[in-house]
């Protein structure tokens, strides 16, 4: 009847789906992202609102039929399905064909996620049967291929849950190495709500392995931050655990406190199979303290819970509490009616109970098998990095020994460029000094001609006077030996020399012949004088030839029959008519003209 209601309501839920989808004109892409929205809506929902996650996952289903079962939305419908049963704890379909399908039709190169949900969905229902064996097989492809695919949040996930696998079969050490892995990884995603569900989980393990204070305080001390982010579906899981680890020692008063405290919260949330795991160890907590009617109260909720959903595995534990109850209050036939119910579903559920513990057995052989494999694959990888290592080593050092072979070369090559160019700068040097000095002895050595050229003529000047003073001499003499051969009259000679003395004494003759010897040694002296002064007279002119020859103004002052002073004059004013000297002396600037 209810399988029955189910597909009617499926059958109704999918017309509305496809009248909302074709009614208004939506694409296949409004479809992907209506797909992928309720998807997320699912993941959000899955714990702590069970009944719209229910709705959420049969919405997804028909999405996915309209996808035209592409494997890419069908893998994911059927995870969240099987999903929400594992929460759960119980299976209400089976999905195994048609994983098998899409597994042997899905590219798994090219969808590495999506393979990785398939076999994790094939896990949780493997495990859910108490097919351990087959679940621990399944959960390690899943993780191979979610490792592949690289998304961090399903490889937690996948760990989280082998951690769980390996809870169950009693394998708390394995139990804990998957889990503390899915910690790291909520952790470093950041997922404070998936880190402390992690952490609850792994505090069942630490319990169950014997570490029961350290469960117990570890526990305790992350209540605060778990009432911090205010999940009430995590705050419950954490009271329920408290509980039960109190439960089994002399504390089970604080026991029933911490199941009350998570039946209260669990109220804020819609999730009964929760609520039904509350209420069967309150009932049970009833058992031990002798209160066998509180303790029927709460085990006959939890009855009509799993007879409603069929879960027979579930209800040895409740018959067997509701038997005990009876016989506390002494009403053996109603605890005999129970024990009955008890011994029926125990028989029944027997062979599955040895299946259970066979697969238990296998599923630790092949953890075992599997951990010898990793091992072998872990130390062929750790010979192969030190092979690795090796040949980077090796390939460093060659590639080493090429760079500071050429940086050697280079630098080499470097020194004699330096070396080259501190040739060529001395080679510069060197020639500019030459050169400096080739240039001051031409100039020295035009300086010294202009001296000797200077001297030269002064020379030629000086002889030229000399010359002409002793022509003259030479006159008088030949007149006075003439004078005294003949003894002629001495009137008559003494006109004569009279005469001659005048003739030399002609100034102006004299000068004009000077002047003529003049320009002859000291080319146009004359004329450069003339345009620095036009102001310069003919006896200016004279002043300043005697002045270039370097004679005295003594000397001058008898050549022009004149007083010493009056040649100061001259000179003082000449001076002045060539303004252009400034404080250069007359005579400087005569020899330098």
């Amino acid at each position: 009847m209810i399988i029955r209601q189910n597909y009617i309501y499926i059958l109704l839920l999918f017309f509305i789906i496809s009248v909302r989808i074709f009614a208004t004109g939506s694409s296949r892409q409004d479809s992907i992202n209506l797909f992928y929205s309720i998807y997320n809506q699912i993941d959000e929902t899955k714990y702590s609102q069970t009944n719209k996650a229910d709705s959420l996952v049969n919405e997804l289903n028909i999405l996915a039929l309209h996808l035209k079962n592409n494997p890419l939305y069908t893998s994911r419908a059927i995870f969240q399905d099987i999903t929400l049963q594992y929460i759960s704890g119980y299976q209400t379909k089976n999905y195994t064909d048609s994983i098998c399908y899409l597994i042997q039709h899905c590219d798994s190169t090219r969808y590495p996620y999506e393979y990785s949900l398939l076999y994790y969905s094939l896990f949780m229902t493997e495990f859910l049967s108490n097919e351990y064996t087959n679940a621990c097989n399944y959960g390690l492809q899943a993780l191979k291929y979610a490792t592949k695919s690289n998304n961090k949040n399903l490889i937690a996930e996948i760990n989280k849950s082998i951690s769980r696998l390996f809870r169950t079969i009693g394998e708390y050490s394995n139990s804990l190495e998957y889990g503390y892995r899915a910690l790291e990884y909520y952790k470093r995603n950041k997922n404070k709500e998936k880190e402390l569900g992690m952490r609850i989980n792994l505090y069942n393990s630490l319990y169950l392995s014997g570490e029961k204070e350290q469960a117990i305080t570890q526990l305790l001390k992350y209540i605060p931050t778990i009432k911090k982010i205010d999940s009430p579906y995590l705050l419950t899981a954490a009271y329920i655990n408290l509980g039960a680890f109190y439960v089994k020692d002399s504390r089970r008063n604080k026991s029933f406190e911490f199941y009350k405290k998570a039946l209260d919260i669990s109220k804020q949330i819609d999730n009964y199979s929760l609520t039904i795991t509350i209420l069967h160890n309150i009932g049970a907590y009833y058992l031990r303290v002798n209160q066998p009617d509180s303790s029927y109260k709460y085990l006959k909720r939890v009855e009509a819970y799993y007879i409603k959903h069929n879960i027979d595995e579930r209800l040895t534990g409740t018959y067997a509490g509701l038997s005990l109850s009876f016989s506390q209050k002494k009403q053996y036939d109603s605890a005999y009616i129970y024990h009955v119910l008890y011994d029926s579903i125990r028989n029944h559920l027997l062979g599955n109970e040895r299946i259970s513990l066979i697969n238990k057995t296998e599923a630790k052989y092949i953890l075992s098998d599997y951990q010898n494999k990793l091992k072998i694959a872990h130390d062929e990888y750790t010979i192969k990095k030190k092979q690795t290592v090796i040949l980077v080593i090796s390939a460093t050092g060659v590639i080493l020994i090429i760079l500071l072979t050429l940086l050697i070369v280079v630098k080499q090559k470097k020194i004699v460029l330096q070396q080259k160019e501190l040739k060529e700068l001395e080679n510069k040097q060197l020639n500019k000094k030459l050169q400096e000095e080739k240039e001051s002895s031409q100039q020295q050595k035009k300086e010294f001609t202009q001296t000797i050229d200077s001297r030269n003529r002064e020379i030629s000047t000086s002889l030229l006077l000399l010359s002409n003073k002793n022509l003259i001499l030479n006159k008088i003499l030949q007149l006075t030996n003439n004078y005294n051969q003949e003894k002629s009259d001495l009137e008559f000679y003494k006109k004569e020399i009279d005469t001659l003395i005048k003739d030399n004494l002609n100034i102006d003759e004299e000068w004009n012949e000077f002047k003529m010897h003049f320009e002859k040694v000291h080319p146009l002296f004359f004329h450069k004088l003339k345009q620095q002064s036009k102001e310069l007279t003919e006896n200016d002119l004279r002043l300043c030839a005697y002045i270039k020859i370097g004679m005295r103004a003594k000397e001058i002052a008898q050549i022009l029959s004149v007083s010493p002073d009056s040649i100061k004059m001259s000179r003082y004013r000449i001076k002045k008519k060539l303004n252009a000297i400034g404080d250069t002396s007359i005579d400087d600037f005569l020899r330098d003209l």
